[in-house]
């Protein structure tokens, strides 16, 4: 069950995370590792801060008066009856989550479902130029998985498509070896960084967290770092007129470009994307101005590093509404909670209630006293 006090911690350090992506996006060390991994990461950390309620030695009760007391009381203890079935807001929230959600996650699945559909009845044609490219680029860059490479008139920027099945569709446009060549790379590079995997868990933490606003920026940022790692992986070898052929190629397919099918673009890595097109752009071009070195082990095994200590001070302290000693008689929660658990003393003599239903009840030593006498266990800690 997930606890009121550990559900606002998740939501505290998550947030904290994603403004750190927010803010890290720019720099080339953040973007040469980040990735799919990345990301599941995220999704350990924040799931698993919430449903793990542990409370350490070290452990420290930060409490925060004022309008948290009313919102915590208002959302988290008062209690509202429907018939016999009695409830708080938060119950009403985790039911609301779970719904919206499940919708939500259902109405994306649909849609992807009929993009493949889609995808089916779009007349692809061959092309042994560009299967003749991307064959130079397999070696170049070896891999074991599949990809192929087609010409679609139902696009207009080039693109990778296929979380199994991976192709490159490629606009039946004009284009020059050297272009094809530049355009398979990229998309390649993001077919070996697993970035449609990393698109589709970005879009599913966005459905999981729809109450979140900072998901949606958090979706922002990663489809321009999944362009910008891409960029920094395919021209890390090139010299420097080769990274200008390669900026070059960007701007031609832009000007080439046009409506595209909204069905398959949903579910691709495109060359770059039609919307904020001139404000990305910039950013890439500067970005590949300047050779970078690689670092990606590095910042995975830096990555796991800083997620493992966050979870562990994550721990270090926990928000609670703090009252009065005056107000603090236990009358308030015995009151509003049906208290079933037991009482746990705290190293520096603090003592916490700690309910079945998974709140967390700050007591004084008169009220732990109190509810000692009637029954409740108390375990020194």
């Amino acid at each position: 069950m997930v606890s009121s006090l550990s559900f606002f911690m998740s939501v505290f350090w998550s947030s904290v995370i994603i403004l750190s992506v927010h803010f890290l996006r720019k720099k080339q060390f953040f973007l040469n590792g980040f990735g799919m991994s990345t990301v599941v990461q995220l999704y350990v950390f924040c799931i698993g801060r919430m449903l793990v309620v542990l409370e350490f030695p070290f452990t420290q009760t930060m409490e925060l008066p004022g309008i948290y007391n009313v919102f915590f009381k208002a959302f988290c203890l008062d209690e509202h009856a429907f018939g016999a079935v009695r409830f708080t807001l938060f119950d009403v929230f985790l039911i609301l989550w779970g719904a919206v959600t499940a919708v939500l996650c259902a109405v994306y699945f649909m849609r992807y479902v009929r993009s493949v559909r889609s995808i089916r009845d779009v007349s692809f044609t061959a092309d042994k130029e560009a299967e003749g490219l991307l064959s130079e680029i397999r070696a170049k860059y070896p891999s074991r998985m599949r990809v192929r490479v087609v010409r679609c008139a139902a696009v207009t920027v080039p693109m990778g498509i296929g979380l199994f099945d991976r192709c490159i569709l490629l606009p039946t446009g004009t284009y020059s070896p050297e272009e094809i060549w530049h355009i398979l790379l990229h998309e390649y590079i993001h077919f070996k960084n697993n970035d449609l995997w990393t698109k589709m868990l970005i879009e599913l933490f966005c459905r999981l967290y729809w109450w979140n606003p900072l998901v949606y920026l958090l979706k922002a940022d990663v489809e321009q770092i999944l362009e910008l790692k891409c960029d920094l992986h395919a021209t890390v070898d090139l010299n420097t007129l080769q990274r200008a052929a390669y900026l070059k190629t960007i701007t031609s397919c832009l000007q080439k470009s046009g409506a595209e099918s909204a069905q398959i673009a949903s579910f691709s890595t495109k060359f770059f994307r039609l919307n904020n097109a001139g404000a990305e752009l910039i950013e890439r071009f500067r970005l590949v101005a300047y050779p970078v070195s690689k670092n990606i082990r590095i910042f995975q095994v830096l990555s796991i590093v800083c997620f493992s200590v966050l979870m562990i001070f994550s721990y270090m302290f926990i928000l609670q509404p703090g009252y009065m000693p005056e107000e603090e008689t236990g009358v308030f929660y015995l009151e509003n909670i049906r208290l079933s658990g037991y009482i746990v003393k705290h190293w520096d003599d603090r003592y916490t209630f700690y309910n079945d239903d998974g709140r967390l009840i700050p007591l004084n030593e008169e009220t732990a006293e109190m509810l000692s006498e009637n029954g409740f266990e108390v375990i020194e800690r």
